[in-house]
């Protein structure tokens, strides 16, 4: 998947005139590749079209020029699936400051218990705590905890795209078990995020 570059971001006054609308295409994408587990957690499973996205809302709202929109892409680059993964954003959707603060820390060591299984295989999350810090000054724990990698063989992806497999998503901390299964319209769109045999 290619990185996000500086021309794909509109200037500031532009992406302003026509931020509604955008914001608007940008949920309707994110809702085939939002994942709720359980009664508050979130993944958001990124690709070049969210992330670049999530970058032109930053960059807008803290006015991005020069060096300062340099960092912001490069940090929002970090998230981006390199051909056999999936990458996914780990959010508590809890809108009171306070009990996601004390949710947060109830849930330490969440981000170690992420998988994605379909068939035979289970797929293991690993934490990327480098694309969490490099996109802490553009986001806050509102809307990011932790980074997720899945990494996938060339098996796992024929799998995973298999019209019958079905895709399970979870989280095993002790504190907070939960799975969901993948519907179909999902698991097609991330499945989108696998470059292509060569």
């Amino acid at each position: 998947m290619q990185p996000i570059r500086r021309p794909e971001l509109l200037p500031h006054e532009d992406y302003a005139a026509r931020r509604s609308e955008m914001r608007r295409r940008f949920e309707e994408l994110v809702s085939h590749r939002r994942v709720s587990i359980g009664p508050y957690a979130i993944l958001d499973f990124e690709n070049h079209a969210t992330l670049r996205a999530r970058a032109q809302e930053a960059a807008w709202a803290r006015k991005a020029e020069g060096a300062d929109l340099e960092r912001l892409v490069e940090a929002y680059n970090r998230l981006m699936p390199r051909g056999q993964e999936l990458v996914a954003r780990l959010w508590f959707d809890i809108d009171d400051h306070d009990r996601r603060r004390r949710e947060i820390e109830a849930q330490t060591g969440i981000e170690a218990t992420g998988s994605i299984s379909f068939t035979d295989f289970v797929i293991h999350g690993v934490a990327d705590p480098e694309a969490v810090q490099a996109l802490r000054e553009w986001e806050d724990e509102s809307s990011l905890l932790h980074v997720l990698r899945f990494p996938f063989r060339r098996s796992h992806i024929e799998a995973f795209g298999h019209p019958d497999a079905v895709v399970v998503v979870g989280l095993g901390q002790d504190t907070y078990g939960h799975l969901t299964i993948l519907p179909v319209h999902q698991r097609n769109a991330l499945d989108g995020d696998f470059d292509p045999p060569s």
